[in-house]
């Protein structure tokens, strides 16, 4: 393993270590049987939000559920079900957030696609009642890859703000993605000056962490508005995809401070923080 790659490996080993002081703020297991409510965890529930369809035209939720979309989002068996037709749905929480300093972990139960497999889900935040990918900080686990963007500051500029890119079939350590499959965990962390991924599951193992870009760190932001937590499905194929999730629980982490963290963020930008990025947007 490469001396960057350690470094990375071993940041976000800290971060994923860090919530032992941690407060919990929402936690969802979709287990009351109505997607607008959460009366046995923390939290107000998710509702349905903007999505885009096949000609990447915005379609508000009381649209998408009829044709020709039709759009489901349901809660039942304790899981979340987005299904339907290309391209972006999603829910997202009632409550919002400032994501600084938040660490949120979503459990996936299951993917299906009916068309040529490029499906999956997405997580993180976004500006409530938007999908305006200028602004959202989010981790993609299609079937295809994984791709984690902070784009909090806009513009639509992935190459200033995709952070991870890992390919499916890759087995490296620390990088490794065998396509979404019921039992995988995703965690992202977001702390003032520095992220954290990290994803586990069947065949799977991704553990990633660095500094932000110039111009997108949360220091350089001096404010960012309340968002929300999203669960999406993202699919690109002929058919309809759905994704189930089994549950969401974001916490409040206080920024690290032991020197062995600081110590391997500062190997990270010595070695010039260079990142498993995609040369093109999706």
């Amino acid at each position: 393993m490469s001396r960057l790659r350690f470094a990375l490996a071993a940041l976000a080993l800290g971060l994923s270590a860090i919530p032992a002081s941690a407060v919990t703020l929402l936690s969802d297991s979709f287990d009351d049987g109505v997607l607008g409510t959460n009366t046995l965890g923390i939290g107000s529930g998710f509702a349905p939000a903007v999505g885009v369809d096949w000609t990447y035209t915005e379609v508000g939720p009381a649209d998408s559920i009829l044709a020709p979309w039709n759009v489901n989002y349901v809660e039942a068996g304790g899981k979340a079900t987005i299904s339907g037709p290309p391209v972006l749905w999603q829910i997202q929480s009632r409550d919002t957030f400032d994501p600084r300093n938040k660490q949120l972990t979503v459990n996936l139960d299951t993917t299906m696609s009916s068309g040529d497999g490029l499906s999956g889900a997405f997580i993180g935040f976004v500006v409530p009642g938007t999908l305006d990918l200028s602004r959202i900080i989010s981790l993609e686990l299609r079937s295809d890859r994984i791709v984690f963007d902070v784009l909090a500051t806009g513009p639509y500029n992935y190459g200033a703000g995709r952070y991870v890119s890992v390919q499916a079939g890759d087995t490296t350590p620390g990088a490794a993605y065998a396509g979404p499959a019921a039992g995988i965990s995703a965690t992202i962390t977001f702390l003032s000056d520095l992220w954290s991924v990290k994803v586990t599951g069947p065949g799977t193992d991704v553990r990633l962490s660095g500094p932000y870009s110039p111009g997108h760190s949360f220091a350089e932001l001096g404010g960012l508005p309340p968002m929300a937590v999203t669960l999406g499905l993202v699919g690109f194929d002929r058919g309809r995809d759905s994704v189930s999730f089994d549950s969401v629980i974001m916490t409040a982490v206080p920024e690290p401070a032991t020197s062995a963290l600081f110590a391997t963020g500062a190997l990270l930008l010595a070695a010039g923080a260079r990142r498993r990025r995609a040369s093109l947007a999706p």
